[in-house]
């Protein structure tokens, strides 16, 4: 089996941990947020999984910096997530997980630190986790 694609944060015990995915029709993959304080979790559906992979290439390709905020969010809105960078090389994830419609509707949010050194593996993951060719 697969194992998913983990973010972990550099500074404390929060990681983003997404998929597997399952294709039936488009993709579905789970999404993990974990750390002290928080754990949500969400199935996530989407058509082009090769979004997030783009995404993560997109953040790695600019590791020096950027400027603004980065984001990214899946199909129906499950999960996103918006890059900001210093300029010493820290990259700043918040990572927002939310479930349902209306009623009965939940928020669960969290922000990764990773280093700008880390980019390039996190992309590398990424791609191999969600298996998607993309051109250079």
């Amino acid at each position: 089996m697969m194992e998913p694609f983990v973010i972990r944060s550099a500074r404390d015990s929060t990681e983003l941990r997404l998929g597997p995915p399952d294709q039936v029709g488009g993709f579905s993959y789970r999404a993990d947020l974990c750390s002290g304080v928080v754990n949500a979790s969400v199935e996530v559906y989407d058509l082009e999984p090769s979004t997030l992979v783009r995404f993560m290439e997109s953040v790695a390709r600019d590791w020096r910096g950027w400027v603004g905020k980065k984001t990214w969010k899946s199909l129906e809105g499950h999960i996103g997530l918006e890059c900001e960078c210093d300029s010493l090389g820290h990259v700043f994830i918040p990572v927002r997980l939310r479930d349902g419609f209306g009623v009965q509707d939940w928020l669960a949010e969290g922000t990764l630190f990773v280093e700008a050194g880390q980019l390039s593996a996190l992309a590398n993951a990424c791609q191999r986790v969600f298996g998607i060719q993309t051109a250079g």
